[in-house]
């Protein structure tokens, strides 16, 4: 096999071990310059040299690849400031060469799909959590046909072939993910108008709060009457009492933001009457904390209060029966 030289495309070295112009290799040179400014791209240009039989830097074949072109359409060895390299191309030819590729990147850059974004964040990256296996949901592309791909999220042990962690079954579409989110908003938000967004009721007292609290309420009320110094033994009194009234509500239960996150709910549809026509993102998390993808067809939504509401979809062609037969989806995450 024969190997590449040490040395550019376009050079040969002489008797004396140095490099000087090999005159028809410097000539493919300053073609493939000027097919490049003048418009041609670099697998036009790879293409055209191999319909041309023009042999390649190797010398063994004419198979040109589109990296040979890109690395000739970028050594400044060619501008001869190097004294080892004669020089091959003038340098109004060379920048302009370089005009080309940075406004060729720049091109790239502006029409790069967002998924080749390494840094990129979705309206839903870590709001929606697989019903199976309790994992994130991530996003990625579903091929349509030869020419087209639709945005939708998939499981991400699914996706990573993590086998037995997960038994979800297929994708849903962004835009399904949209057209629920809205439908579902415009729902809490009719109940909200109906008047049926209520508070929960609180948990009756148990016997031994209900003690504490009587103790608290004649302290106080003897403190009312006491002297100055009865007066600093009932207040210490009391302090002990109501760290242990304090300590038994959060052995019962953790602090409950029910109430508070009803209000905040109520206080948002006041502040945006209308119904949801567009997704907003941002509004609707102002309502709704997490969604949860059941088998294909259905999500569960929770708000931010707790309320769960649930909600049919058409899924993909044929997820329903994958999901039945194959692959044995199980609701263990609901």
């Amino acid at each position: 096999m024969a190997s590449v030289p040490s040395y550019p495309y376009g050079y040969k070295l002489n008797f004396r071990g140095k490099k000087e112009l090999h005159e028809e290799k410097a000539a493919v040179v300053r073609l493939i310059y000027q097919k490049y400014i003048q418009g041609m791209n670099r697998y036009a240009i790879t293409w055209y040299l191999i319909n041309h039989k023009i042999m390649r830097p190797r010398g063994d074949s004419c198979a040109w690849q589109y990296s040979m072109v890109s690395k000739i359409l970028t050594d400044e060895r060619y501008l001869g400031n190097d004294s080892r390299y004669p020089m091959i191309l003038a340098r109004e030819i060379f920048e302009a060469a370089q005009d080309v590729r940075q406004k060729e990147k720049n091109k790239a850059i502006a029409t790069r799909h967002e998924s080749c974004n390494e840094k990129r964040m979705y309206p839903f990256s870590g709001f929606i959590k697989c019903g199976s296996c309790g994992s994130n949901y991530i996003r990625g592309l579903q091929r349509q046909n030869s020419s087209t791909r639709k945005a939708s999220w998939r499981c991400r042990n699914y996706r990573l072939k993590n086998e037995g962690k997960c038994k979800a079954s297929g994708n849903i579409y962004e835009e399904m993910l949209e057209v629920v989110c809205i439908e579902v908003y415009n729902k809490v938000r009719r109940d909200w108008l109906d008047g049926k967004f209520l508070s929960n009721t609180k948990n009756s007292l148990s016997d031994s709060d209900k003690a504490l609290d009587l103790l608290i309420h004649e302290t106080i009320d003897q403190m009312r009457m006491a002297d100055e110094a009865r007066l600093q033994e009932l207040q210490n009194d009391l302090n002990v009492l109501i760290n242990k009234r304090t300590a038994n509500d959060w052995a019962v239960a953790p602090l409950d933001l029910t109430d508070y996150e009803t209000e905040k709910i109520k206080k948002h549809f006041e502040k945006y009457p209308m119904q949801m026509t567009k997704l907003d993102i941002e509004r609707f998390k102002e309502v709704f904390a997490e969604i949860v993808a059941l088998e294909p067809g259905e999500v569960k939504l929770i708000l931010k209060n707790g309320t769960t509401l649930y909600q049919k979809y058409k899924p993909m062609r044929g997820q329903v029966k994958n999901a039945k037969e194959n692959r044995s989806y199980t609701r263990k995450a609901d």
